[in-house]
């Protein structure tokens, strides 16, 4: 079943500009220097949108698509590696991943976008995927074939739930409030349902092709 419908373009959103140094990676290779631009990270909420650079976070109105905020999250900068808007009730949180295993949690004020929560993960590996539920958002960090975790958050407290297990990390995963459906690293794809709250696996489905999880 189609239906015809008609699409309008709302605004245009610049994300990050050329000249901006701190938006590319300078490579040398044959003595020849190539600035490698990343590709930008989206992640989008109720009330906003979320672009993430290589060191730069900037924040859009949903509605409007007036920039909120844009910042660096360490003096000098850090690489950042992913983002998720935490979609609560009755306001969008943002939780920002970073290569050192720093995570920060973002939230509104009526001057702007304060950092309310900065902690580190307890492995220190790279913040590598999200997923959030409500004041829960699942962490996961490095990869299955390197070491890793994924662990379980109060967005609120900025603290890991003291209730929840910590979990093998894997290469993309959904949270399903208390469950995490994951799949594996690349090259070893299968499909793993776990409860967070007991730790149980529930589900394990091997030797999968072509999966993908959203």
């Amino acid at each position: 079943y189609t239906s015809a419908m008609n699409f309008q373009l709302q605004f245009t959103l610049q994300c990050f500009y050329a000249t901006d140094p701190d938006e590319f990676e300078v490579k040398t290779s044959f003595g020849v220097t190539a600035h490698e631009f990343k590709p930008v990270r989206v992640s989008m909420g109720q009330k906003v949108i979320v672009g993430l650079g290589v060191k730069t976070v900037i924040i859009w109105n949903k509605t409007t698509g007036r920039q909120e905020y844009r910042g660096k999250k360490q003096e000098g900068g850090t690489k950042l590696t992913v983002c998720e808007v935490i979609q609560r009730e009755n306001e969008d949180l943002v939780a920002i991943g970073c290569l050192k295993g720093e995570l920060f949690i973002l939230g509104p004020t009526q001057d702007g976008w304060i950092t309310r929560h900065q902690c580190h993960m307890p492995d220190f590996y790279p913040i590598s995927a999200f997923g959030s539920q409500g004041d829960f958002l699942a962490v996961n960090t490095g990869t299955a074939e390197y070491g890793g975790s994924l662990t379980l958050w109060d967005s609120n407290k900025g603290t890991p739930v003291t209730e929840s297990y910590i979990l093998p990390p894997c290469y993309d995963f959904v949270l399903v409030f208390p469950h995490i459906f994951a799949i594996g690293d690349e090259g070893f794809l299968e499909l793993k349902v776990w409860n967070i709250l007991t730790g149980q696996l529930e589900i394990h489905q091997p030797q999968l092709r072509g999966v993908s999880i959203t």
